[in-house]
């Protein structure tokens, strides 16, 4: 997605978000694939400056999605786009830390100076 503009990114993902909106799924693997698009999309808005909109549309998505530990790291991923989107270096290093911790942070390796 991050060779997209991000508007065409943004009508795809809207596209995929409106459909899981219409029928929810609660299975693993529909939910690993929303996620996953949810998280890649914020990662594409992060390294194409995008509008708040784009990512709140993003986060809240990650947000409504039901509790499930298959998808419990995209929510952290979402949390720590959330902190770096609105400014809240605080919470952004926290969960840099946890993901350190974890073996994780690769994952978001490219958004922060190390």
């Amino acid at each position: 997605m991050i060779f997209l503009d991000i508007d065409d990114a943004y009508q795809l993902v809207d596209s995929a978000f409106r459909s899981y909106e219409k029928n929810p799924a609660t299975d693993t693997f529909t939910l690993q694939f929303v996620a996953i698009i949810a998280v890649n999309f914020l990662n594409c808005c992060f390294h194409k400056n995008a509008s708040k909109k784009y990512t709140d549309r993003a986060i809240q998505f990650l947000r409504e999605l039901p509790v499930d530990g298959a998808i419990g790291i995209n929510s952290v991923l979402g949390t720590y786009y959330e902190a770096v989107f609105d400014g809240d270096a605080k919470t952004a290093k926290e969960v840099i830390d946890v993901l350190k911790k974890s073996g994780c942070v690769s994952l978001i390796e490219d958004t922060f100076k190390k």
